[in-house]
């Protein structure tokens, strides 16, 4: 369960750009203990880590993946989960309607990338995917700036790559991240076993179905509007 610690510690200590490079760095030199090989079924898993990664660097929140369980039914359309996809779907527009468009834009990554985030990767290929990672860091504000938590971060995502991802206990971690949070936990309850039955149907898109269109078009309605922007001040507690 590491990897849920690392995901807190960048969250509270926002480490910069530096970390990457160490990680990058570090995991390359384990590479070289490393026996795996770099196959074609590690690119996806590679892709969702460094989507996890970009969709952060939008965000700053780890709430967004406390909306990972509707994410991963609706997208798949799990068979009779109709009624959580609708009233999911409702719940999470409601919530995007008060982010700007770069923190949808990070809420859809974040939530892509944890999807597919569903095993380990050979050290090596992780090298890769946190020095692309770096890329899009650079473009933060002092993101050349060096302290010890960089360090420290860039460590812990190297520890990351020891531990086996656990995507249904991740996400029900980060319902405790903030009071808004504590929100989505109606999410958990109402499909515990979403990620088992994501696995069941090996991964993939349920045959025939359409229900991945109800995410599509919420994003697309509140891709344009931002609640914030209408409300006054005193509203400021709204804010993830």
């Amino acid at each position: 369960m590491w990897e849920i610690i690392h995901w807190y510690f960048l969250y509270l200590t926002s480490p910069h750009a530096l970390m990457h490079l160490i990680a990058s760095f570090s995991c390359w030199a384990l590479s070289y203990t490393d026996n795996r090989k770099i196959s074609r079924r590690d690119v996806i898993p590679a892709l969702g880590i460094f989507g996890m990664y970009v969709g952060f660097h939008l965000c700053k929140k780890l709430i967004h993946w406390s909306f990972q369980p509707w994410w991963v039914v609706s997208i798949t359309g799990l068979r009779e989960k109709e009624c959580f996809i609708w009233f999911g779907g409702i719940f999470t527009g409601i919530f995007l309607l008060f982010l700007n468009q770069y923190e949808i834009l990070g809420h859809v990554i974040m939530n892509g990338g944890r999807a597919l985030y569903r095993r380990q990767i050979p050290f090596k290929l992780r090298a890769i995917v946190h020095m692309a990672a770096l890329a899009v860091a650079t473009t933060e504000p002092h993101w050349m700036d060096v302290e010890y938590i960089d360090l420290l971060a860039g460590l812990s995502a190297v520890l990351c790559g020891f531990f086996n991802p656990f995507p249904d206990w991740f996400s029900l971690f980060t319902v405790f991240s903030s009071p808004l949070a504590l929100s989505t936990i109606i999410l958990h309850v109402l499909v515990p076993n979403w990620f088992k039955l994501y696995r069941n149907n090996h991964f993939k898109i349920v045959k025939n179905s359409s229900y991945f269109i109800v995410p599509i078009g919420i994003v697309l309605l509140s891709y344009g509007l931002n609640v914030m922007d209408y409300l006054p001040n005193s509203f400021v507690f709204l804010r993830t």
